[in-house]
């Protein structure tokens, strides 16, 4: 019993027509993309700069002070224990913009 299982003409059309539309628009994504790449690109000496500017921020940074939270605290007899589960520090600096 092999039956043929056939769709409505209606359906076909409306796939073919979701297929196209899906094809020009990967095709002018393609484009868009391309221009964009090709118009935002930089130098080695760019780039160069950048890194030195932060190396330079990095260095001139101030110091910061640092309040125990939650489970976190120094024990004067015990200074290499790690009384809470993280093994890392992660500092978030935020940076206000001003404007005038």
């Amino acid at each position: 019993m092999s039956e043929k299982k056939v769709v409505r003409r209606s359906v076909a059309i409306s796939l073919g027509i979701v297929c196209i539309v899906a094809i020009i628009f990967i095709a002018a994504l393609s484009v868009v993309f391309n221009s964009y790449v090709e118009s935002h690109h930089h130098t080695d000496d760019e780039y160069n700069s950048l890194q030195s500017q932060v190396y330079e921020l990095n260095k001139t940074a101030g110091q910061v002070t640092l309040k125990p939270s939650d489970d976190t605290y120094v024990d004067s007899e015990n200074p290499n224990s790690n009384y809470g589960y993280q093994t890392n520090l992660v500092i978030f600096h935020l940076i206000e913009e001003k404007r005038v």
